[in-house]
């Protein structure tokens, strides 16, 4: 991304609705998904893991990993007191086959230009039984110069996103549309740029007051209610969880 991307990420991910609900999303289907004991503390890796706001609460619970090839985010997540190692998918993690118990790609796929070889990559990754979660920005005709100013390769639709991970040693929990609040305006907005035109894009993520902010947050979030037995047909992003197969 665009290193003042990361600076505006830094200021609001803690706290703006929709890093906070995407992220209180993530962390619930983890804790369902794989759940710690006594006995043992399983390892989860965050690849692309930004500034570190998931990666903090990962620590709370698990093993957590970090890895980012930012320099940027990687001295962000360290003023958070997250140490994170250097890395890119596909060919340059460092991490051994068979040595993590889940791996969360945090709308990091669109990034990278060989999207079919990162996960493959990662699904060598994990041990038998293991996860893998995983969010992307949904709908090529949503593509905006914001996307461009994200570095995006795509957007992604259903099928396109579902073959991903097909043919791979992985089997499907949930594969869904979410982010359905907001699709609306999405579209709204989308409409508006092609009648007005579209500004250079940069950082831009609207000010909301605090009631506001808490609302949004409650409608984003209350999804993870939704995820683990239905599938949303429509929203702005997907979002997956797969096991690798014993």
């Amino acid at each position: 991304m665009d290193d003042a991307l990361y600076h505006e990420m830094f200021q609001l991910e803690e706290r703006y609705w929709w890093f906070v609900a995407k992220h209180n999303i993530l962390m619930n289907l983890i804790n369902r998904f794989l759940k710690p004991s006594s006995q043992y503390v399983p390892r989860v890796c965050d690849i692309g893991c930004g500034c570190g706001a998931l990666l903090k609460r990962l620590t709370d619970k698990y093993q957590a990993i970090g890895i980012d090839a930012s320099p940027l985010a990687r001295a962000f997540c360290q003023q958070r007191g997250l140490e994170v190692q250097e890395g890119e998918l596909p060919d340059a993690i460092p991490l051994e086959s068979n040595s993590l118990d889940a791996v969360v790609l945090s709308d990091v796929l669109e990034h990278i230009e060989d999207d079919r070889a990162a996960v493959a990559a990662v699904t060598r990754m994990l041990r038998p039984g293991g996860l893998l979660l995983c969010t992307v920005p949904a709908h090529q005709w949503l593509w905006s110069k914001r996307d461009e100013f994200h570095h995006h390769y795509r957007r992604y639709g259903y099928w396109q996103y579902k073959r991903l991970f097909q043919s791979l040693s992985l089997t499907t929990e949930i594969l869904s549309f979410y982010n359905v609040a907001t699709f609306p305006a999405m579209i709204i907005m989308r409409l508006a740029t092609k009648f007005f035109g579209e500004k250079h894009a940069g950082p831009d993520i609207p000010v909301v007051s605090v009631p506001i902010n808490t609302l949004l947050t409650c409608i984003f979030e209350a999804e993870k209610i939704f995820l683990p037995i239905m599938t949303f047909p429509v929203g702005a992003s997907l979002i997956s969880v797969h096991r690798q197969n014993c």
